[in-house]
């Protein structure tokens, strides 16, 4: 993790290192996140954020992570939508990085409606997700509603 704390940039004669060395971290960091058992240490949660926070803050991979983050770990894994709530938690209190909240928000309040009446545990999923950061961070979540009002609106994530 301390690599990409480093200033990589003087490995490079570009302004940013090559992208297809950024993106060579981004798939571990999922993978694991994939696991039920690393969403469930607290270590590993912390590694975890320490690698996408520079990733995402330093390199410009923000919109890669949150639209990862909400299509393929929030939407089909069930086991990691606390401990994403905490990350995102973490983010926040720990590393100074309230941006990327908002971000998963804004990128959540993108999906149809009409998705979730085909994937009810998607629905159930992002429903507990926006639960769990609003209780935890309701301040950075305030101004992100806006962009959650299409799915607030509807009665899809009303059962869960």
């Amino acid at each position: 993790m301390a690599v990409l704390e480093l200033d990589l940039k003087s490995l490079w004669s570009l302004p940013q290192p090559e992208e297809h060395f950024l993106q060579l971290f981004e798939p571990v960091v999922f993978a694991m996140m994939e696991n039920p058992v690393n969403m469930k240490n607290s270590s590993v949660k912390r590694c975890l954020s320490s690698l996408l926070t520079p990733l995402a803050k330093n390199y410009g991979r923000s919109y890669n992570i949150t639209v990862t983050i909400v299509n393929d770990i929030l939407c089909k894994h069930d086991h990691a939508v606390v401990p994403l709530a905490e990350l995102m938690e973490q983010f926040v209190n720990d590393l100074d990085f309230p941006h990327i909240v908002g971000d998963v928000l804004r990128e959540i309040g993108k999906i149809q409606p009409k998705n979730f009446a085909r994937d009810t545990q998607a629905a159930k999923n992002i429903s507990v997700f926006i639960a769990e950061v609003a209780s935890r961070l309701p301040s950075v979540v305030l101004p992100s509603v806006p962009s959650l009002l299409a799915l607030l609106d509807g009665d899809v994530l009303l059962p869960f």
